[in-house]
């Protein structure tokens, strides 16, 4: 599988929190997997990351990784069909240990109706 687009941030604590995406979904996209370590560097989750939004077949192009209180953090994404075409924004807040702080995904902007990136619009 492949990853990419490592994202992490430290808490106060000495804790870190790391994000990245990752194709290894059988059949899928792309998911968005994360880690947490404590400061002596002992994994706090699963050995190869937890599991944290599953975008099914869409590919995930971007990430952002923030805290934004000592008991959350939240990932702001873009995922479109492909990585050619035009994608939505998309986040969602998790509490410290993976698990969705809110009961969906907010949807921040879609994506237009426009041709994919790259592709004239007169043809």
């Amino acid at each position: 599988s492949e990853r990419y687009g490592l994202r992490s941030f430290i808490e106060p604590n000495g804790d870190i929190v790391t994000a990245w995406v990752d194709t290894r979904l059988s059949g899928s996209g792309t998911a968005i997997y994360g880690q947490r370590l404590n400061r002596d560097g002992v994994l706090l989750w699963e050995p190869e990351g937890r599991l944290l939004i599953n975008q099914g077949t869409r590919a995930i192009s971007s990430l952002q990784l923030n805290r934004f209180d000592t008991t959350r953090f939240m990932i702001a994404y873009s995922a479109g069909p492909d990585q050619s075409s035009r994608d939505s924004i998309l986040t969602m807040g998790f509490d410290l240990d993976g698990t969705p702080a809110w009961p969906e995904l907010t949807v921040l902007a879609h994506a237009s109706a426009d041709p994919p990136l790259g592709t004239p619009s007169d043809l």
